[in-house]
């Protein structure tokens, strides 16, 4: 029995084919209206820098240094909670680590190369004193396209913290880890 009006069934794909097309039909409209339509596009001027700010996490007891627009969107786990942080220059994930994680460093490279995504290289592979500091290249396994990663287990305070990510956009990379070097307890 097909269900009406779910996207991804034949009824939600119709409305979404529909909606395009009187978007499309829309746009070309403007566009008529618009005189010269030889016109070279205006160039778009260069982002400008987002200011970082002190984002503290209350729920995993630590803070963060973050773009000035990050927001945070709690994932749950009860006494082991979870953050994504979210801005227009990145997100990252950031877990209290559990026993679902992996238990060493070497299981964390083993985690990472078995991914259903194609490992390709780890870049950095640095065991630090209190965890590890990963980096990779992978291919994405639906889009085939190059995918980039991070991965940092810390330790603060009594707790363990994973920060991580992966993009497809290697210009993001710099971003996730600023945010996941600058874990640390609030005020330190």
């Amino acid at each position: 029995m097909m269900r009406q009006g779910i996207p991804g069934t034949r009824a939600g794909m119709t409305v979404v084919a529909i909606a395009a097309a009187i978007v499309g039909v829309s746009a070309c409209k403007k566009q008529d209206a618009g005189g010269d339509q030889g016109a070279a596009p205006a160039a778009a001027a260069p982002p400008k820098p987002v200011a970082w700010k002190t984002l503290k996490l209350d729920k995993l007891g630590i803070e963060v240094k973050a773009p000035g627009n990050a927001e945070v969107l709690d994932r749950g786990g009860g006494d082991a909670p979870n953050v994504t942080l979210s801005s227009n220059e990145c997100a990252v994930m950031i877990d209290t680590v559990t026993d679902l994680h992996a238990s060493s460093f070497a299981a964390a490279k083993s985690s990472i190369q078995h991914d259903a995504n194609t490992f390709k290289k780890f870049t950095r592979e640095e065991k630090t004193a209190k965890g590890w500091y990963l980096t990779f290249e992978a291919q994405d396994m639906i889009e085939k396209k190059p995918l980039y990663g991070l991965e940092i287990r810390t330790t603060i305070g009594a707790k363990q913290f994973e920060c991580s990510y992966n993009d497809s956009d290697a210009t993001k990379m710099a971003c996730v880890a600023k945010i996941c070097e600058s874990m640390q307890k609030p005020g330190a």
